[in-house]
């Protein structure tokens, strides 16, 4: 999911607001597009966990490859590698970002379907 789609669900907080004393068709709607942007947050999530083990995975190669570099003593691998390790705990940390405001954005969504 794009940035550009992960800030629809900035429009959350105030959906309440627009649903109080609409029609009941119009209530559906917006139910089923609360239940669309649950499934989106859910299928980027699931996209996300993979992505987390993919480069947990490579993090551990890394690990293993500096071990490696630093028993032969080979400074320019040594700071090849440090560089990869750097690159990849940035990208995980902000996956892991994104995950926790997305979960933050599904107990929002959740407790707005519930409260209609």
């Amino acid at each position: 999911m794009s940035d550009s789609d992960r800030h629809v669900f900035a429009r959350v907080s105030s959906f309440s607001a627009h649903t109080s004393g609409d029609s009941s068709a119009k209530f559906q709607q917006a139910k089923r597009d609360l239940d669309g942007m649950l499934e989106k947050l859910r299928v980027q999530n699931d996209e996300d966990r993979e992505t987390l083990r993919r480069f947990r995975a490579r993090l551990t190669r890394v690990r293993r490859a500096k071990i490696r570099a630093t028993a032969s003593g080979d400074r320019g691998v040594l700071y090849e590698i440090d560089g990869e390790l750097r690159k990849i705990l940035i990208r995980l940390r902000r996956i892991d970002a994104e995950m926790v405001s997305m979960q933050e954005d599904r107990n929002k969504i959740s407790i707005l379907v519930i409260e209609q």
